[in-house]
């Protein structure tokens, strides 16, 4: 019998969970300075989450507007892998809101903010321990644990180990 060691509740979210995790986080990790946005929640199999506004340009700025940030559905997933999908669109959304210019869409400001919320323990990753098992600790960890797409109702970047037969 195939058994897979990832041992999570997986869930879908909705409309208030996608508000209430963002009010949290954005008083918890940006100090309640980004407004709310639009937000919708979608089945794309290729992105996970988005964030999309328009711009206006004068001739002397550029301004955004007209925020929305939206999550898919599609994968089945832990709450904790879907506030970090969250997390990772109000990382953009504050650099997006605030008008500072990045390198690329993960550019140096966006890991700069990524690595103050990993120094802090607010954003942790999941580390696999000795007994095999995936567990969250603190995101100090410098090597990514190996991706697996072998269930197709778990997005590509999942945690999961191969298969083991049970005697």
């Amino acid at each position: 019998m195939l058994e897979f060691k990832v041992k999570d509740v997986f869930m879908q979210i909705t409309l208030p969970w996608l508000r209430a995790n963002f009010q949290t986080f954005n008083r918890r990790y940006f100090d309640g300075g980004l407004p709310e946005p639009r937000y919708h929640i979608g089945r794309s199999r290729t992105r996970l989450g988005s964030l999309s506004f328009k711009r206006k340009r004068t001739w002397r700025k550029v301004v955004n507007y007209d925020y929305s940030l939206g999550m898919s559905n599609y994968y089945d997933q832990s709450e904790h892998q879907f506030q970090s999908v969250l997390l990772h669109e109000m990382i953009h959304y504050s650099i997006a809101y605030t008008g500072i210019r990045d390198t690329s869409p993960h550019g140096v400001v966006f890991r700069g903010i990524m690595d103050r919320l990993n120094r802090n323990d607010l954003y942790t990753r999941p580390r696999q321990c000795s007994d095999g098992q995936w567990r969250f600790h603190c995101a100090q960890q410098t090597t990514a644990p190996r991706a697996c797409h072998r269930n197709a109702r778990r997005p590509p970047f999942s945690l999961c180990r191969e298969p083991t037969l049970r005697p």
